[in-house]
């Protein structure tokens, strides 16, 4: 599941030294700058669509899409909802 990322060097994945089972994945360096990339710009993206609808759309827009994830509603994506 995560051999693509650790190909291109964003996370690394070793064994969990209390449990050989297990392993463990954590960001290298390259991947936490790709996170900081990817948090601007969804801010910068974010703050696009408050300045174009208003804050308190905005706000009304977050909200729902928090409860519609909240209730497992992104689980599946892209499925037949039954």
């Amino acid at each position: 599941m995560v051999e693509t990322e650790k190909s291109i060097g964003i996370v690394t994945r070793r064994v969990d030294p209390n449990d050989r089972r297990a392993r463990l994945i954590s960001f290298t360096p390259r991947g936490y700058a790709l996170l900081e990339r990817v948090y601007s710009a969804i801010a910068e993206a974010e703050a696009d669509m408050e300045a174009a609808v208003g804050k308190r759309a905005f706000s009304q827009v977050r909200e729902a899409l928090a409860t519609y994830v909240a209730g497992g509603a992104a689980v599946g994506v892209g499925e037949a909802s039954a």
